[in-house]
This record gives structure tokens, sequence and C-alpha cells, in this order.
């Protein structure tokens, strides 16, 4: 069909006569050298928002393939689905990413669904294609009045929680001085009403004979609708409405903004957050999708659209399920859920294993774990961006060549950390350019600490969890448990053994080197001079080396960079000191935008401002105690033997840092504008344990921040905290439309700010904001203070240091 299509347009082609200089079908072009000059001149690579430009359409050898997008049912099947030709490949993302003219999302077209099948929008398509050529306001204006598509996220549908507790625990036990965070942490609370999600069963419209179509089935639920062969076999029911979303039978919750849909590692932090706040309901549903995932792909995805189905996210199921049993001892859940957590454990062996030699002893090897996709397209959700990449270059790219830089992008967004120097070639030299900082990424290249952590991690969980089934009876438990401690045990050597660096006190990722992919030998590295949040992922998961278990000091100098970044900036810690403009990186000052009234950051798309911490970092640094962390949060500092973190904040703010473990020397840290009065404690004018410091520090520089960002978009009345403290159900009612912004990400320089850069604007929701904001009340809450925000006018990008304790409006 594609050959008879793509041979009809050209021979219309050849035939056309001109009609004011447009040629009656549209000009199509096939061979990648011509499509790469179209595209610099006045395609995709030409910046410029022209709406009487003229498309060209890409051939069958310009436009990449995007394989995995076809939907599975519980028996891992696929089914007959043709929703990938529309969302995640072929002549109509391609075209709608080029008539954009790099404004708005490439997530937008992917995320609407329709009343057609994917096949009929293709067939309307192909007509229109053959029959004229189009501007790029005409097609589209085109897309909007002849493929009936929805709005983006049409799908889903508000999930009424009947289950809600309008004043959890949680509120009440922040202590009482601290009775903004007490109204502050009740309004988060509420805003999971607008963040619960449940899918819609059926398509968008009936057809002829009044009955509703559902949506293909998916997993957890049996094809409906089919009918017996003769071998016996059902006949997989057929496409009925295009759509990408991959369907959940149970509530969830999303992410915010354009992420409307369930995510991998976000739901670890939204998970925090409903378990502190007795939200069990919702955190065993989170779990009952991802076990539905894992049965019918053999993992868990990035995230629940059909354009995900190749990459998947940092492996926290098992975490989730441990921190679910714990705090529930709900341990019916375990005798369908490890059997699916063995299945995901095996897909990270099959698929992201690999071995690689000690770089301290050539005859030791271990078996790691590394990001590595293997895409042969751009991401469907950020088509234009990785489309340039590729191709805005001098000149055209290989197939190869274009596979490669696919496979590193789509690896990148598996890490959760998209994008970051940490994943480039040589990250202390970048260019300005973003196109050209990207095709630096090489992740397949690195082992990472916390990947390989959390992995460790894993194991260690899951024979606890074996533990607890042997407690109800089930067989090979006992077996299943010594099996994990092994893996365990291993994997912990290999973290020490590739990831550790003596002299610098501190854990770094390890670099492979160049490779041969045609040969046998054994994989070699070296250890990545680059600080990052991740170091602290071991000290987590309960790896600890030697030397610094045995010494008081080596324990504190292992933290001593973590200080050092706190006492320089007011806000949460970075998650890299590059300043690159990429949004896991260092903020660039001068993009840094300030927040309006309306919720809507102040910016222009080709100014891009960068991210300083992600909620996610402070999931990886220290926490309270507790035996067994449920968490990638606050955990490392809690990790710490008793013994080892008595002395007091004094000695720690003496103690000097050990050089080159933040990766640069202190002084040559991006510069602080105006005076940090935050972490004052930190300079050793307390009594208090250092531990207990910092853990104070970090809850209090989240829990800030958060406020802060989201009373300039709100504000907060003094006559109005005890009365929503205090309110009943009736009175709660509207909480979950208090004014206020929860940000997706914070901001290292200014509280009062938000962080920004990469590929799409600041969003707002946001599950994991509100899930680590929840947590850190429920384990810090009876330490917390009222928050300090700063004074500053809006309008300036240098702000005053004076500072001023929460002032109530009135």
């Amino acid at each position: 069909m594609k050959r008879e299509i793509t041979a009809c347009l050209t021979l219309s082609l050849a035939n056309a006569a001109l009609s004011h200089g447009r040629p009656s079908a549209s000009t199509v072009l096939n061979d990648r050298t011509a499509y790469h000059t179209h595209a610099l001149k006045g395609g995709m690579c030409n910046q410029r928002n022209d709406p009487q430009r003229v498309l060209v359409v890409p051939g069958p050898e310009v436009v990449s393939r995007f394989s995995a997008c076809q939907g599975r049912n519980e028996f891992g099947e696929l089914v007959s689905d043709t929703s990938g030709s529309v969302y995640c490949n072929g002549t109509l993302i391609h075209l709608w990413n080029d008539a954009r003219d790099h404004i708005g999302d490439s997530k937008t077209l992917v995320d609407r669904a329709s009343n057609l099948s994917g096949s009929q929008i293709n067939l309307i398509l192909h007509r229109m294609l053959g029959e004229r050529s189009f501007t790029v306001s005409e097609f589209l204006e085109e897309i909007e009045s002849v493929f009936e598509f929805h709005r983006p996220g049409k799908e889903l549908q508000d999930y009424e929680n009947v289950r809600f507790p309008h004043t959890p625990p949680v509120v009440l036990g922040i202590r009482p001085q601290a009775r903004v965070f007490r109204a502050w942490t009740k309004i988060v609370h509420h805003y999971w009403n607008n963040l619960d999600r449940t899918m819609i069963q059926n398509c968008f419209h009936e057809k002829t004979d009044g009955a509703p179509v559902q949506l293909l089935p998916g997993p957890g639920s049996p094809p409906s609708g089919t009918t017996m062969e003769a071998t016996g076999y059902p006949r997989l029911p057929k496409e009925q409405c295009a759509t990408s979303i991959v369907r959940l039978e149970h509530p969830f919750v999303i992410a915010g903004g354009r992420f409307r849909e369930q995510y991998y590692w976000d739901s670890f932090f939204v998970m925090e957050g409903l378990l502190a706040a007795n939200m069990t309901y919702l955190a065993r549903t989170t779990l009952l999708n991802f076990m539905d995932e894992i049965r019918s792909y053999g993992f868990i995805p990035n995230g629940g659209r059909k354009y995900y189905l190749n990459r998947s996210q940092p492996p926290l199921f098992i975490h989730m399920l441990h921190a679910y049993v714990h705090n529930t001892n709900d341990t019916a859940v375990l005798h369908g859920a490890l059997p699916l957590a063995e299945k995901e454990l095996r897909w990270w062996s099959e698929n992201r294993g690999i071995t690689v030699k000690s770089p301290h002893n050539s005859a030791v090897t271990h078996f790691v774990y590394h990001y590595n996709v293997n895409a042969d397209g751009p991401r469907p959700e950020s088509y234009a961006e990785d489309w340039m990449t590729a191709w805005c270059d001098e000149r055209p790219p290989t197939r190869d060549e274009e596979s490669r830089i696919y496979s590193e992008l789509a690896s990148g967004a598996e890490s959760g950390w998209d994008y970051s120097a940490r994943w480039m070639s040589d990250p202390y030299n970048l260019p300005e350019d973003r196109i050209e900082q990207m095709r630096r990424v090489q992740i397949r290249r690195i082992i990472p600490v916390d990947l390989n952590s959390i992995l460790y991690r894993c194991h260690a969980l899951i024979a606890e969890l074996y533990e607890r089934a042997v407690d109800d009876e089930s067989p090979y438990a006992w077996h299943h448990k010594q099996r994990h401690e092994i893996a365990a045990s291993l994997l912990k050597a290999a973290v020490l053994d590739l990831h550790w660096d003596e002299a610098r006190t501190g854990f770094y990722d390890f670099e492979l080197d160049a490779h041969d992919s045609n040969s046998d030998e054994m994989r070699t590295g070296r250890i990545r001079n680059l600080w990052s949040g991740a170091t602290f992922a071991p000290f987590w998961s309960g790896i600890w080396p030697e030397s610094v278990r045995a010494s008081p000091l080596r324990m504190i100098e292992a933290f001593a960079g973590m200080r050092d970044l706190l006492k320089r900036y007011e806000g949460p810690l970075p998650a890299t000191v590059i300043k690159s403009g990429q949004q896991w990186d260092f903020p660039v000052r001068d993009l840094i935008t300030s927040v309006s009234a309306t919720h809507e950051p102040t910016w222009g798309l080709e100014r891009l401002a960068a991210l300083t911490m992600w909620v996610a970092i402070s999931h990886f640094m220290p926490p309270f105690n507790r035996s067994i962390a449920i968490d990638i949060a606050i955990k490392a500092l809690q990790n710490i033997p008793y013994n080892l973190s008595t002395a007091d904040a004094f000695k720690f703010a003496k103690a000097d840092t050990p050089q080159g473990q933040l990766g640069v020397e202190y002084d040559q840290l991006p510069a602080m504008d105006g005076e940090n009065i935050t972490g004052r404690e930190l300079d050793g004018t307390t009594s208090s344990s250092w531990r207990n410091v910092m853990l104070k520090e970090l809850a209090m520089r989240y829990m800030t921040s958060a406020f802060c960002n989201w009373n300039v978009t709100g504000k907060l009345r003094d006559d109005e905290i005890e009365s929503i403290v205090q309110g009943n159900p009736r009175e709660d009612a509207w909480l979950n439309h208090f004014p206020g912004a929860m940000f997706e990400k914070l901001n290292t320089w200014d509280v009062t700010r938000s962080g920004h850069g990469g590929e799409y604007e600041i969003q707002t929701g946001f599950g994991w904001t509100n899930g680590v904001a929840i947590w850190i009340a429920h384990i810090l809450g009876t330490k917390l203070d009222n928050p300090v925000c700063p004074v500053s006018s809006p309008d300036s990008k240098l702000r005053s240091s004076a500072r001023i304790e929460f002032v109530i409006q009135s």
C-alpha cells in the first residue's frame, strides 16, 4: 500500500500542471540530499514563521520508521492497531511538525485521539496530498477540519475519589509553629483531586447502529467482541478510533500540564505522597496498572502512550511495591506482583545489561546496567527536536548516523534526565547551540551510578518481600530470597569497584571506552569527572565503602560537597554544576524568568532558561531515619550509622572538602548574586549533630522553594490558615481550586522562581512536586519552621538580598 501511494504521488507530481506557481499535487522528495537541501533553505531547519510557505512531502527514504508503537493485549499479543502510522511515524506527524514552524509542542498532535481509525486518516491524507499542495496555514486548517481530532487527553476523565481523606494526619503532624506549612500542605494534598484520572472506555462517537464502540482492549481486559476461528483461537479486534493512549484499567495520578498520562518514575514520587496522606487505594491501583503493563509488554514503558513503548524509565516498581506493602501490610498483592517483578528484572537484564571489566583488575568483570534504547526514528512527542538534531547539519545523515542519534536521545529520555551534560562528551566544553549539544549525547556509553544503585536496591527489596511471602507460606520463597541477595551483593561489588573514587570520596558515573560493535572484546572504561545529584544514590541504597564506614571524618567528607552547594545557593541542590542550558543542569542565570500571577512564566521560546533542581534530585538527597527506605528521597543521610553521625555541626562546617569532589573547585562554581541567608546553621552555629542539621536544611530548602513559588501565583491569607487546617469535608470542597501553581522544576538561584529549560515550557500540577512535599511533611513535619520568602520585584532579573519571613496577605 505504501509503495502504491508513493508511486501515485510521484506520478501525480510528474504530470502536474502548474497553476499560479503551485503544483496540483504536493511535491514529494525521496532523495535524502535533495530533502536536506530543502529543509535547510525552507523546511524544518529554517526557523521562520511563514504561514504561506508551501510544504514538501518527504518520501520513504526520508521519513524515519518508529517500529515500537503497537498495542498488546494482556497475553502479550499484538493487536490490530494502525494508530502508529499516525502518531509514531509516517507523513502526517512529519508534515505537522514541519508546519508548526517551531511554535508549540510536538506532543500536542500525538496526544489527540480521533473519531477515525489510523487507516482512515492515512487514506484521507494521501488523497489530499495527491490532489493539491498545501501552505502551512492551509495544512493546519485541514488537520482541524478533516481528521476529526479531539483535544489532547480526551481519552481520560477525572476520577472521583470517594475515599479521599480531607484532612489526613500528615497535616496535623506538622508542628503548630509551622502553621503556614500546615495549611499549605493540606491545600497541596487537595490538588490530588485535580490530577486523578481514569480511562474512558468507549470511542468518542457512535456508529450508525447507535452502539458505543469500545477503545482498543488493552492490558487487564480480554478482547471484546472476538469470534472463535476454526483453530479455536479468538480473532483480535481491529482498531476503531485512532489513539496513542495505552489503555489502563485502574485509576491513576497524572503529572499535570502536557503530561496527561501515567508515568513510570514520576509515580514513585507520587506514591510517596499518596502513602503519606493515607491514600492507599490510589497507591494500589497505580501498582495494578504497572502490573498489567508488565504482563502485556514485559516491562513498564516510560509512560502510558504507545509512543513510549520502545523505552522504560528508572526501574522503581519494586521500590513502589515494597513501600506499599510496608505501609499497608497488604501482602495479598504479592501473589500476583512478585512474578511480574521478576519479569521486569529479567527484561532489564536481557535488554539493558552489559559486562564490563574492572578498571582495577582485568581478571574481574561485572554485569551492570545502562540505558540503551534502539530507536529507528525520532521520539514522537519530541519529533521536531529529534529530527532537527539529526538533519539540521551541513550534510544529510546516513541511516546509521540517524539511528545512532535517535537511539542516544531515546536512551537519554529513558534515564529520566533528559537532558544533561552528564550524558554528553566533553561536558565542560559544550557549545552554546542546543542542537550541537544534543549531538554530543552518548549515554549508551555511560554506566549510570544511580541506575545500578536502584537495581541493587531492587534485588535487596524483593528479597525482603519474598521473606514476607514466606510468612504467607508461598512456595520457593526462601530460594528466591537467597537468589536476590546474591544478585544484590554482586551489584554492590560492581558499584563500589566501578563508581567509587576514594580520593574524591564520592560516587561517579563510569564511562565505557569506544568500542567496535562487531568486536567480542570485553568492554573497558574509566570513572567520569562530573558531579551530579546521582552521586548520593549508592548511599541512599545502602552501599557504603569500607573506608567511609570506618571513619566519622570520612563520612563527613562524603557530604562536604553537598554542604558547600547549600551554603553557596539559597535554593535546593542543583542536578549538576554545569551551565549548559539543559533542563537537568545548572541554570543559566541571565535567562531565568519570573512567574506571573496568571501562572504563566514570562519567556520566549527561543530563550532556553535552565532548570536548577528537579524534584527527583531532592529525592536522591538525604532523609529521615527508617531502616527500610521506601523512597529515593532524602535517604542518604538517614542510612548513616549512628556512631558516624554524632559530630556537631561546627566540626562539619570546618571540615575540608576533598579536592575535585564537585568536579570543579569551589571558586569555579557559578556565583550567587546577592546574599544567601539560608543555611546559617551550616556555619556551625548550632550544637545539633551535623546529620540532623543537614536533614532539616534539605527539607526546608525544598519546602520553602515549592511554597514560595506557589505563593507568588497564589497568596494565602492569615485569616484562612486555621479554617483550612481545621475545615470539614463540606468546607474543604473548594481547596483543590485554591489559586497557586505547583511547578515541575524548582530553582537553585531563587526560591521564588521556577526552573526552566529543555524542550518544552515549564509545567504545573505537579505530581512529583506534590508527592515529595507531602512526604517531607510526613517524615520531617515536626522539624519544619515557617517558610522565609525573599523580597524582590517580579520584573527584576537581579534581586535584592533582603529577605522576610512569609508575610500573610490580608
